[in-house]
């Protein structure tokens, strides 16, 4: 990697895929502004942390299963898409010990707190369901987390998994927001993960508290003052006449809080990438979003001459 970096000074853009063999990736190019990193192998299930140290990196972009990504320095980086995700200590290789779960829960908590901390500037922030769960417990526990200064942000969450308390809160420390884009996924395999148990007791208490929590009441006294747009975009390859409740719900009480807090508001669009469902041969998915875009209509805002759309 090393002579990669230095025999190419002209390379603008770096993207790895499954990769494996080291644990600390340093750039410091000044021609380099893209990296893209996917699937990262951590050897042996070791627990070894991937480090990145690129400081003049602008765009960069994570994803993946089971990563442990450490920043040691991204200080000018403008756009950020984190989409990756990190195990449950209950899920991961038994060489684990079970006893160290809250410990092992409050290092990787620590590292997200630092992580949106070294990402306080970028100004396009794009972030996955899983950050969402964490966002939700470190603001449960109190702990804080630094304010972020993105004017641009967007949301990649599994429709039935995604917290709709860690939402806010990440909403809640995004004050300069203008434009948040909500993009929603629900596949066959959604239910089951639900119902997966490679969470531990600890982790599955602190998110069973949600079920008795007002949104409001959560994310008390916030306004959006710069948000002007805000777009829900859902796709799905499964039927909605018999699922996804649970997840329309929170998609519901989500836009209504952004309708009550935003009073600049001008436009929301909400958006179906599928029009005819294959098992119940109906549009069912534009006649939940359809009956969502009317809800909001009716539903008071602060701003009333906002706009509200459903497109299909």
């Amino acid at each position: 990697m090393v002579k990669l970096l230095s025999g190419c000074p002209a390379l603008e853009t770096m993207e790895l895929y499954s990769f494996i063999g080291f644990h600390r990736l340093e750039i410091n190019s000044l021609k380099l502004k893209t990296l893209k990193l996917k699937d990262y192998v951590r050897v042996g299930g070791n627990g070894n942390d991937l480090e990145i140290l690129a400081p003049y990196i602008q765009n960069l972009e994570i994803s993946g299963e089971d990563l442990e990504c450490r920043f040691v320095d991204v200080s000018s980086v403008v756009n950020v898409k984190l989409i990756y995700s990190f195990l449950c200590i209950k899920g991961i290789p038994s060489i684990y010990v079970k006893d160290c779960c809250h410990e092992y829960r409050q290092v990787v908590n620590t590292l997200v707190q630092d992580n949106l901390q070294k990402l306080c500037y970028a100004t396009d922030l794009t972030i996955g369901t899983w950050f969402t769960k964490v966002m939700y417990m470190l603001q449960f526990k109190g702990l804080p987390v630094s304010e972020l200064n993105c004017k641009y942000l967007t949301l990649m969450l599994h429709m039935t998994m995604f917290n709709m308390y860690g939402v806010a809160g990440l909403l809640r420390v995004s004050p300069h927001v203008e434009t948040i884009s909500i993009e929603l996924e629900y596949t066959l395999i959604d239910d089951f993960l639900v119902n997966d148990n490679s969470c531990c007791n600890p982790e599955l208490l602190d998110l069973a508290k949600e079920d008795n929590m007002d949104l409001l009441s959560w994310v008390s006294s916030v306004e959006f003052h710069n948000l002007m747009k805000v777009k829900i975009v859902i796709s799905s390859d499964a039927c909605w006449k018999d699922h996804v409740k649970t997840g329309f719900e929170k998609v519901s009480k989500l836009s209504e809080f952004l309708l009550l807090n935003a009073p600049i508001f001008e436009n929301f669009v909400i958006i179906s990438k599928r029009r005819r469902c294959e098992t119940c041969s109906m549009n069912c998915l534009s006649q939940h979003l359809s009956l969502l875009a009317d809800k909001l209509l009716g539903r008071p805002r602060l701003f009333t001459n906002a706009a509200i759309n459903f497109q299909e």
